[in-house]
């Protein structure tokens, strides 16, 4: 799940450099392709793990509507840090970039969160388990690095 929110990251960054449409496809490309599928499965999983299982279909349901809600946030954020046309013109047509750099930032500050915060109570239970089965688990490249395991 980090190194999905890292790549992200960087590939929105990426985005705020392209200088040509088709650069702009293949950045979104990737970002969307591999960044989001990655990262959204894992999110999906680790949200709906702690609710009871009558209410995971419905919870589900919620949180598809995460990228219409994505969509009506940036077009807010692109209304207050975009600046209109006639100060635009002072800027120069870059004015745009500042979306992907809050884009990159969020992911990274997404990802620097996930490293240090706790795995739930059932991921928990469930290394316990397959442990006492004999199954060596890790939680990922960092797991060892971590100060809570």
């Amino acid at each position: 799940m980090i190194a999905s929110l890292l790549l992200v990251t960087i590939l929105e960054l990426a985005t705020a450099f392209v200088k040509t449409y088709p650069q702009l496809l293949v950045v979104r490309s990737l970002v969307f392709g591999i960044g989001m599928s990655g990262i959204w499965g894992l999110y999906a999983s680790t949200a709906l793990e702690n609710l009871p299982v009558d209410a995971r279909g419905l919870a589900s349901g919620v949180l598809q509507q995460g990228y219409a809600l994505e969509c009506l946030l940036a077009s807010v954020v692109n209304l207050t840090l975009v600046p209109a046309k006639t100060v635009s013109e002072k800027l120069g047509d870059n004015a745009w970039r500042s979306l992907f750099w809050l884009a990159g930032g969020l992911s990274f500050l997404t990802a620097a969160f996930r490293a240090i915060s706790l795995e739930s109570e059932q991921f928990i239970r469930g290394r316990r388990e397959s442990e006492a089965q004999g199954i060596q688990c890790h939680s990922g490249p960092l797991s060892d690095f971590s100060p809570f395991n």
